[in-house]
């Protein structure tokens, strides 16, 4: 599950909000981060949307921990500050390549695990409904997302995604910029013309919403990698790299 600022799900596609991807527990150190977010601006994009790992969070059960590079509070102050929105990947479960993420595109989900699934994701979706923010909540392909809940599509390319009620705006919150890298696999690169675009088709057919996934991938700390075999470096081809250096600058 994902919240959004709600003036982010527009209609009408009176200027689509472009929006990159920043894992900040990837990120490394904090003082990384305003970097990090200044050249999302300077990008000329509008917003970022970042991950909220529950395992380093709450590590133990009732025991909450939201220091060093788990200050969800100030790096969203610090993306305040200048200006951008936020679309916070709350889960309460996330992929992402992380140890103990699970899958978070509730189709596949479904897909697997049939009725136990369905009714898991039918119980995310009513409490954060129950909570009555007042922000906008979305679902990764879950075509079934009741209203006002807004469904939304991942994956490199979006030919056949629409919105599941017209009343909602169309949002592509993962435009894949290329691919994990997994030990004794290929390190994935993707043609800027590849990612251009798919984008540019998804604008032209009314879409209001994108996100690059990834922008800065970042790296996996520790013992953070999740499955199968994924490596410590999360590139995924981004334009800034694990290190905080532009691609451009770099090539």
């Amino acid at each position: 599950m994902t919240i959004v600022s709600s003036s982010q799900a527009t209609t009408g596609n009176p200027g689509a909000i472009s929006v990159m991807t920043v894992a900040r527990e990837k990120a490394g150190i904090r003082g990384m981060w305003s970097d990090l977010i200044r050249k999302d601006k300077d990008g000329d994009l509008n917003g970022i949307q970042t991950y909220v790992f529950w395992n380093g969070h709450e590590p133990v059960q009732g025991q909450y921990y939201f220091e060093d590079m788990y200050d969800l509070v100030k790096f969203i102050k610090l993306v305040q500050k200048d200006g951008l929105y936020v679309n916070l990947r709350i889960g309460p479960y996330v992929c992402a390549e992380w140890n103990f993420g699970v899958e978070n595109e509730f189709r596949h989900l479904e897909r697997d695990h049939e009725a136990p699934a369905k009714a898991y994701a039918g119980w995310a979706a009513k409490m954060k409904l129950d909570l009555d923010t007042g922000i906008q909540w979305i679902m990764c392909k879950e075509d079934d997302a009741p209203d006002p809940i807004i469904n939304t599509w991942n994956g490199f390319y979006v030919d056949d995604f629409s919105p599941n009620n017209p009343y909602k705006p169309s949002m592509w919150t993962e435009v894949w910029t290329a691919w994990f890298t997994g030990f004794g696999g290929p390190v994935h690169y993707q043609h800027v013309e590849d990612v251009a675009f798919p984008i540019a088709q998804f604008i032209q057919k009314g879409g209001s919403y994108f996100n690059y996934y990834m922008y800065h991938g970042g790296t996996n700390f520790g013992k953070t990698a999740g499955g199968p075999f994924i490596a410590t470096n999360y590139d995924y081809d981004a334009p800034i790299d694990e290190y905080g250096v532009s691609e451009e600058t770099i090539r």
